[in-house]
């Protein structure tokens, strides 16, 4: 049996019957004012919540959280529950998990410097290289819910690691006691021999675009080690200053739509459909505010090309006071790839296909999740006519972070190309067109 603790308070106990994993809240817990619900589909009012062979709302909602190295779980519901206790003093998310009668482990946070940085982020992120062609996602929207039955999504490899976490305060990095310390992520290229080069800089043109132009997005900040690195400030962490000009980090507690849905893990790296995307809103304490904000970052994403639009890249906050919209992170520029270094992976009826989407297309998007469609339609053309001069405005600013070495011009090149590309999507749209 496992304790599940959420900052120093205890959430409920975690354990494995004859039937499968169950779950049940600490009775101060139900009863606080401060006491939520961890999912829609593990409610405190249920009492004992108990997976069934034909429903697995238990197993499915604490799996998610083991990490990238251990995700492949025995099939046996007791042995799988053994390898997420062995696992659980390397959970990375905003619960912790601990054999009953224990507390949450302590400890102090220890210097670091930038280059221990690179070299622990390189032993504990970095992965053999691979030659396996990028596989590229089915770029219009679906609105169906059959997601299993669509093979050729993109994987990102970049994205799927959260990255190296680290805590930073006033500047400078330390090594956490352990992940529940951490504070930031910080995201390092692998090298030009990855599979998506420059997946730093991508990342961060991204992010910066996203919130230029209206979408909620986490702090990010560019670093040289002399390696470019992206520092982004946790979704599931908040800092408070100590009497002592330190940082105080607590857990915040953050859900993926995966986790809200009840969706089995699998489902993390699946692209999400619009009929769950319109579940994520009217679960939301406001659903009209969520269902806009929603929209925005379909779109967004739609013309960026970023094609991970995954349940496991959309994020919620759950408290006493309800569901609510995360910042949007993992926002990423995949065609840009496809078109630039592996054309071939790009058929050119999926390519027909890309370029067939208009705005008559985008704005199905509203139809489907129940969105005002004059609302819709002048938020699209804010976007659209925002999206060029806004790409420019930021690749300007990243290439003048990266500075005039001449190790950075390939980096300041793929910025260039990346505007490019969205630049043309907008002229294509309707939209403006801008120089970087």
């Amino acid at each position: 049996m496992l304790d599940v603790y959420l900052n120093k308070h205890l959430i409920g106990q975690l354990s494995c019957g004859r039937s499968g994993w169950a779950f049940e809240y600490d009775a101060r817990w139900q009863t606080s004012s401060q006491g939520f619900d961890l999912s829609p589909q593990l409610p405190r009012t249920a009492g004992t919540i108990a997976d069934t062979a034909k429903a697995q709302p238990v197993r499915h909602f604490f799996e998610y959280l083991l990490p990238e190295a251990a995700r492949n779980a025995p099939k046996a519901a007791a042995a799988a529950l053994d390898h997420l206790a062995r696992t659980a003093p390397h959970l990375d998310g905003p619960l912790a998990l601990v054999p009953t009668g224990h507390k949450p482990a302590g400890g102090q946070v220890d210097g670091l410097s930038e280059r221990d940085l690179v070299l622990q982020f390189q032993q504990t992120v970095a992965r053999p290289p691979r030659t396996t062609p990028l596989r590229v996602a089915e770029p219009r929207a679906r609105y169906g819910t059959d997601v299993a039955a669509q093979p050729d999504e993109i994987r990102l490899p970049f994205l799927a690691s959260n990255g190296l976490p680290v805590s930073m305060w006033l500047g400078r990095f330390s090594a956490p006691a352990n992940a529940a310390q951490s504070s930031h992520f910080v995201r390092l290229d692998l090298g030009e021999g990855a599979q998506l080069p420059y997946a730093t800089i991508n990342h961060c043109w991204a992010t910066l675009l996203g919130r230029s132009i209206g979408l909620e997005t986490p702090f990010i900040g560019l670093r040289q080690f002399p390696e470019t690195a992206a520092v982004v400030q946790r979704l599931d962490r908040t800092l408070r200053c100590k009497s002592d000009d330190t940082a105080l980090v607590q857990a915040r507690y953050v859900v993926s739509a995966v986790q809200l849905l009840g969706l089995s893990p699998e489902h993390r790296f699946l692209p999400i459909t619009v009929e769950q995307v319109a579940q994520c809103a009217r679960l939301c304490a406001d659903p009209a505010s969520a269902t806009a904000a929603l929209f925005r970052w379909m779109v967004f994403c739609l013309l960026i090309g970023g094609r991970n639009a995954s349940a496991g890249t959309l994020h919620f906050h759950i408290d006493a006071d309800g569901v609510r919209l995360a910042a949007h992170d993992h926002l990423f520029c995949a065609a840009v790839y496809a078109n630039e270094w592996n054309a071939d992976a790009l058929s050119p009826d999926a390519q027909a296909r890309y370029d067939a989407i208009d705005q008559d297309a985008l704005l199905a998007l509203a139809d489907h999740l129940g969105y005002d469609a004059s609302q819709a339609r002048r938020e699209l053309l804010r976007l659209i006519s925002m999206l060029a001069p806004q790409s420019s405005f930021v690749a300007t600013h990243l290439s003048q972070a990266l500075g005039h070495s001449p190790t950075r011009a390939a980096e300041i090149d793929f910025l260039a190309r990346i505007h490019r590309h969205v630049s043309e999507t907008a002229r294509r749209l309707g939209g403006k067109t801008a120089e970087v």
